[in-house]
C-alpha cells in the first residue's frame, strides 16, 4: 500500500477475543515450562471462549466456536480434567447448551487419530482441514508445538516460515477462522530440565497469564 491506499482500504481493527490478552486475526503462542499448567490454562480458556464467560477476570464478548487439537494428553485425564473445571465454574444449564454447539475437543494423541502424527511444518495436516471446513471454528487451539512440527521446535527460518503457512491454509478453510485467532501452545523446557529457584513457579497460582516470558 502506499498511504492513499491505506487510507481508502476498507478494513477494520481487530476486536478483542479476550479483553487485554487475544485479538481477532491473530497467532498466539502460549509459552511456558513443562509441567507449568499451560494445558490447564488452555481448557478453562476453551470453556470460556464457547460460552462467553470471563476468563481469568477478562471479558469475553460473546460465545466463539472453539477447538482443541491435543496431540499430548490422555484423554481420561482431559475428561476429569475438563469435568472439574466445569463443576467449579458453576456453569448454568444454558453455558451447557453454547458448550455443546460451540466445543470440540480431538484427542490427536491417540494413535488410532486421523490427526495423529500431523507435521505443519511439512504441510502434513492429516485431516485437519475438513474439520476446519466442517466445524468452522473461531478460535482453534493446538497442544502443543513439539509435536506438530518435525524437530520439536522452530529453530530456522525456513521451519518456521513453513509452520505459519499451514496455519495460513488452515485459516484459509473456513471465513470465521481467516478472521478468528490460532492458539499454540509450546513448551520453554523439557522434562527433567531443572530450571533456577525464582523461576519455579506455576500459571495455576499466577495472579495472570503471561503469553511469554
Amino acid at each position: 500500500f502506499n498511504f492513499q491506499e491505506l487510507m481508502e482500504f476498507t478494513i477494520t481493527r481487530p476486536n478483542a477475543i479476550i479483553e487485554g490478552l487475544i485479538c481477532e486475526r491473530q497467532n498466539v503462542l502460549l509459552m511456558g515450562r513443562f509441567g507449568v499448567g499451560k494445558t490447564m490454562v488452555g481448557l478453562q480458556m476453551s470453556l470460556s471462549l464457547a460460552t462467553g464467560r470471563d476468563f481469568v477476570g477478562r471479558k469475553v464478548p460473546r460465545a466463539y466456536r472453539t477447538a482443541i487439537i491435543d496431540c499430548e494428553n490422555d484423554l481420561g485425564d482431559v475428561k476429569e480434567r475438563i469435568k472439574k473445571q466445569h463443576d467449579a465454574a458453576g456453569f448454568t444449564a444454558e453455558d451447557d447448551v453454547s458448550l455443546k454447539a460451540n466445543w470440540r475437543y480431538l484427542c490427536a494423541a491417540d494413535p488410532d487419530s486421523q490427526f495423529y502424527g500431523m507435521k505443519l511444518d511439512k504441510g502434513g495436516l492429516a485431516g485437519l482441514s475438513d474439520f476446519v471446513r466442517e466445524f468452522s471454528p473461531e478460535v482453534l487451539v493446538i497442544d502443543n508445538l513439539g509435536l506438530v512440527v518435525s524437530r520439536g521446535d522452530l529453530k530456522e527460518s525456513d521451519e518456521a516460515k513453513d509452520f505459519y503457512t499451514s496455519l495460513a491454509k488452515l485459516r484459509n478453510c473456513s471465513e470465521r477462522l481467516k478472521n478468528g485467532v490460532i492458539i499454540v501452545m509450546h513448551h520453554l523446557t523439557k522434562p527433567g530440565d531443572s530450571l533456577p529457584d525464582d523461576q519455579k513457579s506455576s500459571l495455576l497460582t499466577s495472579p495472570d497469564i503471561f503469553l511469554s516470558r
